[in-house]
């Protein structure tokens, strides 16, 4: 996800939960962020993607980086 929000340049962070579910922050222009729920809706190769919830955020963020898992 990291490597996809940076070629979208898009902002914020992901990290894994314990639970096995994944969180994250996503700023950007509209189109970009679109582009961005759409692919985790699919998830990469491998993923099994039951549902993504979206939540309105406030932050103002430099770049994309992954969190330590929580």
């Amino acid at each position: 996800m990291v490597s996809r929000a940076n070629a979208l340049g898009l902002r914020g962070w992901v990290r894994n939960r314990l639970d096995g579910s994944v969180e994250a922050v996503v700023q950007g222009e509209a189109t970009e962020v679109n582009r961005m729920v759409e692919w985790a809706r699919r998830g990469p190769s491998n993923a099994v993607v039951t549902s993504v919830n979206i939540f309105p955020s406030e932050g103002d963020f430099v770049g994309f980086q992954l969190r330590e898992s929580t």
